[in-house]
């Protein structure tokens, strides 16, 4: 219980997996400059905005569960709680950026077979 009252307290992974979860149910219907997955490959055209909104959406998702999971494990498992922030943080950029590689990989294949 005071793990999750740890993680409750300081919801940063929590609050990432709820706007993930707001891209996903509403997702940028057109290309813009305020939100969404925007790069200069998902600008190009339409089909690559609603592609690039629908699968970063999805992998960021799954992404930030497995932050959340690794992040409980931190407080349930690590006596010393000060770092668990830094080791969140630690795991989840590199995370961020392999979830847009995947997206610009994903685009540029989807440009390679138009």
């Amino acid at each position: 219980m005071e793990t999750l009252y740890s993680i409750i307290k300081d919801p940063v992974v929590l609050i990432s997996l709820l706007v993930l979860i707001m891209f996903k149910l509403f997702s940028p219907k057109s290309i813009n400059s305020w939100y969404g997955y925007r790069t200069p490959r998902s600008m190009k055209n339409s089909r690559t905005w609603h592609f690039a909104q629908k699968y970063s959406a999805n992998k960021g998702l799954q992404l930030m569960i497995i932050t959340l999971i690794i992040q409980f494990i931190f407080y349930s498992v690590l006596s010393d709680k000060s770092n668990i922030h830094l080791l969140t943080l630690c795991v989840w950029l590199p995370l961020i950026g392999l979830l847009i590689f995947k997206t610009e990989r994903k685009l540029k294949q989807l440009k390679n077979t138009e």
